[in-house]
């Protein structure tokens, strides 16, 4: 319920939201479920399946409003656009790369509807440090240029 409440805060309505405050939350969300907080019976292991992930994702979806990537270390995830599940058995190059790697990447999609948009992922971690998993947006705020409207 606190991250509720927080995110709220983030996007109360007729606030103008940037995508750095996208991202703000984006990290705020991930930094909340890699505290080893269990969310309402909710646990990440890094052998969570995509069905266990996929209130996670959805509620990051329902705050962010952008595609979300989420998968378990052990295991792949789960794709969501449009608020609904695309794929039940997704992995992608920048997950793999951020469960590996231990830390965010940023890219751009190679391939599929999304391609050369950037992406951001960052690995979630147990509290004790071990990475179990990663999630991941397409960062269609960020694709705008606003400056040169």
């Amino acid at each position: 319920m606190e991250l509720l409440k927080e995110l709220r805060k983030l996007f109360s309505y007729g606030t103008t939201i940037e995508s750095t405050d996208i991202f703000g939350a984006f990290k705020y969300i991930i930094s909340y479920c890699s505290s080893g907080v269990i969310m309402e019976g909710i646990a990440i292991t890094k052998d969570s399946t995509s069905k266990d992930l996929e209130p996670i994702a959805m509620a990051i979806y329902s705050a962010v409003g952008l595609p979300v990537t989420i998968k378990s270390k052990n295991n792949n995830g789960i794709r969501i656009e449009n608020n609904q599940v695309i794929d039940y058995n997704y992995t992608g190059k920048y997950l793999e790369m951020a469960i590996e790697q231990k830390k965010t990447i940023h890219g751009f999609a190679e391939q599929g509807p999304y391609k050369d948009v950037p992406v951001v992922v960052s690995p979630i971690k147990d509290k004790e440090g071990e990475v179990i998993g990663a999630i991941g947006i397409v960062n269609l705020a960020g694709f705008i240029d606003l400056t040169r409207l």
